[in-house]
């Protein structure tokens, strides 16, 4: 018997209930217009694109869209511009220094691109964190990243009655972060002897940013303190 094929115009698709290809009857009970479908892409050239809505620059996620405007055509949403996170038009992840290096949020130091590994769901190829924060870690792997032992963590937990070394607040993700003096170890990792305390997120981040500047948050101090 020959297979019926879906009612919709130059679909050419077999059907699968309603008269309707899989497809298609997917979008009828989102409440989307049925509108036509795009072969699916050969294996590999996925992220080898920019997006195809006029003026993104992104690379592509799927259907030939970037991450943003896939999202947007998933909600049933009009396709508009993807807004930028910095004045200029640059997206942050692609934001470089004069060395040509990307700023890894995590440990907040800039690396090579080659320390990044690639993503095409990113503006820039590339994911948010380097390579060694993006592993898998463990408590223990912290310590050894750190130069400490889990007895010297737990003493300066209970030397700081468990809280934050800045803000004085408890952790909502389970555990302080290690904050060592980059003046002497500029690497991710630390000797040990210059550990300093154990902050939160927030505040272990606010000290990366400010690049463990006295006179930068001092000033800082003082604009808040005269608004």
């Amino acid at each position: 018997m020959d297979q019926r094929i879906c009612s919709v115009d130059d679909c050419g698709r077999p059907t699968r209930t309603a008269g309707l290809c899989n497809g298609h009857r997917m979008m009828f009970l989102s409440g989307q217009p049925l509108r036509p479908i795009k072969p699916k892409r050969p294996n590999g050239t996925v992220g080898t694109t920019v997006c195809e809505f006029a003026g993104c620059d992104r690379i592509d996620f799927k259907v030939g869209l970037c991450v943003g405007h896939y999202e947007q055509r998933s909600k049933g949403q009009a396709l508009r511009p993807i807004k930028h996170y910095m004045p200029g038009g640059v997206p942050l992840p692609s934001v470089r220094d004069e060395h040509g290096r990307k700023r890894c949020p995590t440990c907040s130091h800039w690396l090579p691109e080659a320390m990044f590994h690639r993503s095409a769901r990113e503006p820039d190829g590339l994911v948010h964190s380097c390579k060694e924060c993006g592993k898998p870690q463990g408590r223990s792997a912290v310590y050894q990243r750190y130069g400490i032992t889990a007895q010297q963590y737990e003493a300066m937990l209970i030397a700081q009655g468990g809280v934050c070394a800045v803000c004085g607040q408890e952790c909502s993700r389970g555990h302080l972060s290690v904050d060592h003096d980059h003046a002497c170890c500029s690497g991710p990792k630390s000797c040990g002897g210059c550990v300093r305390g154990l902050l939160c997120r927030a505040c272990n981040r606010g000290l990366g940013n400010f690049e463990d500047n006295h006179e930068t948050l001092v000033a800082a101090a003082r604009y808040l303190l005269s608004k």
